[in-house]
């Protein structure tokens, strides 16, 4: 600034500044009072004043304030600095605001100070050193690696997208990351579990200051290191089923992904109310180790029910007959996710969303003839329903296929039936 006289530049109060957008009878909206900040200490005719960074930002928010000579102008009170005799200046009142005589652009790039990452929440957080055009954002521009320097050997992720809580310009701000990114993270135990092996990169498109300068990127080659990394405290949740009865798929679906070796397949339970506590025994087939697993980390969990299993679920006439009656739940620690942390115990089971019916025809497979007993004994491919047995249906003859002797059964009695 410069006066007609020699002024003290330490008796300055920035507070008394006001920046506008341009000289009117009241302050518009574009426009800012100052808070505070430094000036020159040698008394002189020009007094040189530093803004705070804080002041800078917000002016810098301002999308119509301080962009060219046009949109630059000053106001302040009596009060804002004294001449070297103490005589205080004259004040420039608001609608005959003085216009800048020179304006320099920002010309600099913004540059990331620090970044952090919450791998139970998905969210990043990113801190730059001026304020930034949220607008502008672009996470697909982001590449978490698990080293400083990528290489062949080295994890990474380039982002699906993201976009940033808050809205407009900040200095800060936060960025939910995508399901799909989240689940990377905590699928990979060589990545993001800690700030030694959290690394951000990014290109220069991933957003520009309110000058529209692009960011200063920061290459794979020399990724910055977390400030924090918050680990993965949060237990996995069951939230969905699908259960088809012809392939003997049971499929469990997870909030997150989880360890699927780390499943105890005898604390499954298929049952046919929501209610845990309240589900009677003849609801409910508790899954037996016989069962196969799937076994890569996911977000889904695929359960080959063994045939004793899938069986005892067949012949079990309240339950699993469709989606209203198929409800699956875990007991507690049933698995765990790729952090290590257990499932927690529920009150309700899970409903299927997807149930397939059994469509499969039963098919005689082998039959016992007990004759001094008066008994057959016939096995079936899977459980049957006895109470629909048809025994005229029935013909024992003397050979395979055509000729010989056969004799067809007029009436018998099942005495003995089971679910293997």
């Amino acid at each position: 600034m410069v006066f007609d006289d020699v002024m003290q530049p330490t008796s300055l109060d920035g507070s008394f500044i006001t920046l506008q957008s341009n000289s009117s009878t009241a302050v518009s909206t574009n426009s800012f009072k100052l808070t505070s900040g430094a000036s020159t200490a040698s008394p002189a005719y020009s007094v040189k004043f530093r803004m705070t960074s804080a002041n800078l930002d917000s002016v810098k928010k301002l999308r119509s304030l301080a962009t060219s000579r046009d949109t630059t102008y000053i106001s302040f009170t009596a009060n804002l600095i004294t001449d070297v005799a103490g005589l205080i200046t004259e004040s420039i009142i608001t609608r005959l605001a003085l216009r800048v005589r020179t304006f320099t652009n920002d010309t600099t790039a913004p540059q990331l100070q620090s970044w952090t990452v919450n791998v139970s929440t998905g969210v990043l957080s990113m801190t730059f050193d001026e304020i930034v055009d949220l607008n502008t954002f672009s996470g697909v521009s982001i590449t978490l690696q698990n080293a400083e320097t990528a290489v062949a050997s080295s994890v990474s992720r380039v982002l699906a997208g993201g976009t940033p809580t808050q809205t407009d310009s900040a200095t800060s701000f936060t960025i939910p990351m995508l399901a799909a990114d989240i689940n990377f993270l905590k699928q990979n135990t060589s990545i993001g579990t800690n700030e030694s092996d959290s690394y951000i990169s990014f290109t220069s498109a991933l957003i520009k200051d309110m000058a529209g300068i692009a960011v200063q990127p920061v290459p794979v080659t020399k990724a910055l290191a977390a400030r924090r990394h918050d680990a993965d405290v949060q237990r996995p949740r069951l939230t969905d089923v699908t259960f088809d009865l012809d392939a003997g798929r049971l499929t469990l679906i997870f909030d997150e992904v989880v360890n699927a070796t780390s499943l105890v397949v005898s604390d499954v339970d298929v049952q046919n109310i929501s209610s845990v506590a309240s589900v009677l025994a003849a609801g409910r087939v508790r899954l037996s180790a016989s069962s196969n697993v799937s076994t890569a980390p996911s977000t889904s969990v695929v359960i080959t029910l063994s045939v004793a299993d899938l069986n005892r679920l067949k012949s079990n006439k309240a339950l699993a007959t469709g989606a209203a009656n198929t409800f699956v739940s875990l007991r507690v620690g049933a698995i765990r996710d790729q952090a290590n942390n257990a499932i927690a115990a529920t009150t309700l089971a899970t409903q299927a969303s997807t149930f397939v019916n059994d469509s499969i025809l039963p098919s005689l497979i082998s039959f016992d003839m007990d004759t001094g007993a008066g008994t057959l004994t016939l096995s079936f491919s899977e459980s049957v329903d006895t109470t629909t047995f048809d025994f005229s249906a029935i013909a024992v003859q003397s050979q395979k296929g055509a000729g010989g002797v056969s004799v067809a059964l007029t009436g018998s009695t099942v005495l003995r039936s089971s679910a293997s």
